[in-house]
């Protein structure tokens, strides 16, 4: 499922296959905010919004029982769940991409510091963060990574833990010594206009390599020319979102997503 950069091929089975015959219809399925998107097909029935929540990626499971929800299906905030809330950018060019406000990232319980403005779409359209379900793992311009990854190295380090540079496409991995508690495992915060985006569950921001190294799980890339950042799906696991493309709003919580999601 992609809402920006990826879309997706889905195929539906026609009324042949009642008849014995199965015939499949293949579409494509772009879920931006654009006059051909298909959010935007879906008229008042669609409501202009639509939901997910993806599970926690587990590279021995083959599929996913991730529901694509829209209109009134599309709900958030039941059982208690505490919702947050953020605004989609309104860009002043055709887009197929949903940008967001970041000020700052934390680590832990340490805020970087980012100077105002350091994420923010400029007037000839580049730079910004977008989020996007088709990403599988975030990215993130390397002058904004390498401070990210500074607190990261300075956490590890903190608890022995020795930084070992790149592994295959990862810029920042670590040994771990022994057994290492999950609890050890630093939070990242997204501080997104008017509420925070937690990353608290260490798969989201970690990945394993081997039984003993464990890897950031954003990769770091070398040009600002496009977008300083991509809020990919490894970091969207466990969190119900819902876009409202008519208010231009993005909602977020925390969600078991393996139940019924």
């Amino acid at each position: 499922m992609g809402c920006g950069f990826l879309q997706e091929n889905f195929e539906f089975m026609s009324n042949n296959h009642l008849r014995g015959k199965p015939d499949l219809i293949v579409g494509i399925l772009g879920l931006g905010s654009g006059q051909w998107s298909f959010t935007n097909q879906l008229g008042a029935v669609g409501q202009g919004k639509f939901s997910y929540c993806f599970e926690m990626f587990n590279s021995k499971i083959e599929g996913s029982n991730t529901y694509l929800r829209f209109g009134a299906d599309a709900i958030i905030g039941g059982a208690g769940q505490k919702v947050h809330r953020t605004f989609i950018v309104v860009t002043q060019f055709r887009t197929q991409l949903y940008y967001l406000n970041i000020e700052d990232i934390s680590v832990g319980n340490k805020r970087i510091g980012f100077p105002r403005g350091a994420f923010d779409l400029n007037s000839q359209g580049k730079g910004g963060i977008v989020i996007d379900s088709g990403t599988p793992i975030s990215m993130m311009y390397k002058d904004h990574f390498d401070r990210v990854i500074d607190l990261v190295k300075a956490h590890f380090n903190d608890l022995g833990i020795e930084y070992i540079g790149f592994i295959q496409s990862f810029d920042a991995c670590f040994r771990l010594r022994g057994r290492f508690d999950i609890s050890n495992y630093p939070s990242i915060t997204l501080h997104f206009q008017q509420n925070d985006y937690v990353i608290q569950v260490y798969k989201a921001n970690f990945l394993m390599e081997t039984v003993e190294t464990v890897c950031l799980g954003i990769f770091r890339w070398n040009s600002s020319s496009v977008l300083t950042f991509v809020l990919g799906a490894m970091q969207q696991a466990n969190k119900r979102i819902l876009y409202n493309v008519m208010d231009q709003s993005l909602s977020f919580a925390t969600e078991y997503c393996e139940l019924g999601s």
